[in-house]
């Protein structure tokens, strides 16, 4: 890899300093914000599914979902940089779609069901309740408990 500025710097290096990575930081939350406004001053079609890589004079590069997004974006691009010139951004001179997967966040890791005692205490709670919403709500949770083995 490279180091000169028109290609890439390997990452070491850009984390070498702390101003470098304050910089980084700061341009990923710049395109955070940019990406964020510019969805909500898009149809729903357009708004979903990509992600904005790069935002400068030359080009903006955005990330599409799938083959399919992709094209889509592609043939909405006057739309995309009209929308961009709204928040007072400058009008880069292309409008670039790549496909990559665009990342999620994880799911949630699946829950342990609750242990046969503890379902009991639950539903020993809610038959004392005198909230009828409590109450649902305690049985709703007492429900997730493991069923109880014989003899426990």
């Amino acid at each position: 890899m490279s180091g000169n500025s028109n290609g890439p710097t390997r990452l070491s290096r850009l984390l070498a300093t702390e101003q470098n990575l304050s910089g980084l930081l700061g341009r990923a939350r710049m395109l955070g914000l940019v990406q964020a406004d510019l969805r909500a001053r898009l149809p729903p079609a357009l708004a979903e599914g990509w992600q904005l890589a790069r935002l400068d004079a030359e080009a903006m590069v955005l990330i599409a979902d799938s083959p399919a997004r992709a094209a889509t974006l592609r043939y909405a691009q006057n739309q995309i940089l009209a929308a961009l010139e709204k928040l007072q951004q400058p009008r880069p001179r292309t409008l670039k779609v790549k496909v990559a997967a665009v990342q999620r966040p994880a799911p949630p890791p699946p829950r342990e069901p609750l242990s046969a005692a503890a379902a009991e205490q639950l539903r020993k709670a809610a038959a004392s309740m005198e909230d009828e919403r409590l109450r649902q709500a305690l049985e709703r949770l007492a429900r997730r408990g493991r069923p109880s083995r014989a003899g426990e």
